[in-house]
C-alpha cells in the first residue's frame, strides 16, 4: 500500500473514532436545583464518555462544576423578568448560531429563551435536533405567567401553537412514558418519539442509616414530612398545608418541610413550613418520615421516584406516570385532588402505624432499584443519540 493510501486511511479512521458533538439546549441548570437540573448531573457522566460535549444554560450564580469535567459551558445571564420564581435567561443569539453550526446533534431539555432558540437554528442548518419532554412546556407557560383565566388562555393558545410547530419539526422526542407519548398525539404531534422513563441514582438517593441522626444533622426532632420541587400553582401545596394544620391538632410537634424554592408571594402562604430554598435534597428527604406529592399535574414527578429511592412513605395524587410506578397499599398511597381531609387521612396512617411506613418504604425503594435506576436510562438514551449522531 502507498504512503498517500495509508495517510489516507489513517485519516478516515481517525474521523471514523472522533467523539460527535453534543449540544445541551436548556434553560434550566445548576445552581438552581430543579428536576430537569438533577437529569443533567446524572446524565452527563455518561453522555461525555462518547461525545464532546457543550451546554448551554443560564447564569444562576456561582457553579461548582464537579461531574462536569471535560464539559463546555456557556452560560447566558438571566433578565429581572420572572415566570413565578424562575427568572428567563437572556441568550446571545450569534453565540446560540456558532454553537450549532459547530455539533452534530443538538438535545433540548426545556423550550424557554434557550433551549427554542437552539431548536429553531438546529431545524434551519439541518442538524439532528432532539428534545427530552421534561414537562408540558406551554402549561407551565400560561400557569406561570398570569393568574388572569382570559389571559391566560390567550397565551396557552399562542404558546402551544409554538411549541407543537417545534416539535413537529425535531428529528426524535424522548418521552418518559406512554401516557405523555399518547397525549402529545392527540395534541397533533407527529414526530418519531422514543419512550425512556426517568430514573434516579440510589447510590446517591440512599436511606439514612439512622433516621434520628439524619434529623440531627438538620438540628430536628418528631416527625417530619415534606414535599421537594417548586414552588407553584400546579404544584397544589396549599392542600397539603391545610393539611399539615390539621395534622397539628394530634401531632403538636410535627414538621412540615418544602425542599423547594419559590416566590416570596408564594412562600408567603405557608408561614409555618420550613423551605430550604434550591439546595441538594438528599439530607433532607433522608431526615423526612413521610414524603407528600399533591400536584394536580405532572409528567413523571422525578422527586418521588427519589423519595422512594430514599426509602420512603409516599402519598401521591394520580398524575402523569406517578400512577404506573405507585401502586396504592404496596410503594405508597394515593389521595385524591385537593382533598384536605383525605390527605390528612392518609398521612396520619403512616404517621401512627410505623410498621406500614416501614413497609411501604422498603418497597418503594425496591421499585427504583428493579426498575428505575439510573444506568438503565442513561444506556437508553447514549444509544438514542448515538444513532442519531
Amino acid at each position: 500500500m502507498s504512503i498517500i493510501k495509508k495517510i489516507a486511511k489513517g485519516t478516515i479512521e481517525e474521523k471514523r473514532l472522533e467523539k460527535k458533538r453534543l449540544l445541551i439546549a436548556t434553560d434550566s441548570f445548576l445552581p438552581r436545583w430543579d428536576g430537569v437540573a438533577r437529569f443533567l448531573l446524572e446524565m452527563i457522566p455518561y453522555l461525555k464518555k462518547e461525545f464532546k460535549i457543550t451546554i448551554l444554560a443560564p447564569d444562576f450564580g456561582e457553579l461548582n462544576e464537579e461531574g462536569f469535567e471535560d464539559v463546555r459551558i456557556i452560560r447566558f445571564p438571566t433578565t429581572k423578568f420572572q415566570i413565578a420564581d424562575y427568572n428567563l435567561p437572556k441568550p446571545r443569539w450569534g453565540v446560540i448560531k456558532k454553537e450549532v453550526e459547530a455539533h452534530d446533534v443538538v438535545w433540548t431539555q426545556t423550550l424557554g429563551p434557550i433551549g427554542y432558540l437552539a431548536m429553531k437554528y438546529g431545524r434551519k442548518k439541518s442538524k439532528k435536533v432532539v428534545a427530552y419532554i421534561h414537562s408540558i412546556e406551554w402549561e407551565l407557560v400560561s400557569k406561570g405567567l398570569t393568574k388572569n383565566e382570559t389571559f391566560r388562555k390567550v397565551i396557552l393558545s399562542i404558546a402551544k401553537k409554538a411549541v407543537k410547530k417545534l416539535y413537529n419539526d425535531a428529528d426524535m422526542l424522548m418521552v418518559p412514558s406512554g401516557g405523555i407519548s399518547n397525549f402529545l398525539t392527540e395534541q397533533g404531534i407527529r414526530t418519531d418519539r422514543k419512550i425512556i422513563h426517568l430514573a434516579t441514582n440510589p447510590e446517591v438517593f440512599k436511606p439514612p442509616l439512622d433516621k434520628e441522626e439524619a434529623k440531627r444533622e438538620l438540628e430536628m426532632g418528631g416527625k417530619i414530612i415534606g414535599f421537594c420541587g417548586r414552588i407553584g400553582k400546579e404544584k397544589n401545596l396549599d392542600t397539603l398545608y391545610k393539611a399539615y394544620k390539621l395534622l397539628k391538632k394530634h401531632h403538636p410537634h410535627l414538621k412540615l418541610i418544602f425542599i423547594a424554592d419559590g416566590p416570596e408571594s408564594q412562600k408567603e402562604k405557608f408561614p409555618e413550613a420550613i423551605i430550604t430554598g434550591n439546595t441538594r435534597p438528599v439530607p433532607y428527604l433522608q431526615a423526612l418520615d413521610v414524603f407528600i406529592l399533591p400536584s394536580l399535574t405532572e409528567t413523571t414527578s422525578l422527586s418521588t421516584m427519589e423519595a422512594m429511592s430514599t426509602g420512603l412513605p409516599v402519598v401521591v395524587t394520580k398524575v402523569g406516570y406517578v400512577k404506573d410506578y405507585v401502586t396504592d397499599g404496596i410503594n405508597g398511597l394515593f389521595t385524591p385532588k385537593k382533598n384536605v381531609r383525605k390527605m390528612a387521612e392518609k398521612i396520619e396512617r403512616l404517621l401512627t402505624h410505623s410498621e406500614l411506613r416501614e413497609r411501604l418504604g422498603q418497597n418503594a425503594r425496591k421499585t427504583i432499584l428493579n426498575h428505575y435506576s439510573w444506568d438503565k436510562t442513561a444506556k437508553r438514551i447514549v444509544e438514542t443519540l448515538k444513532k442519531l449522531s
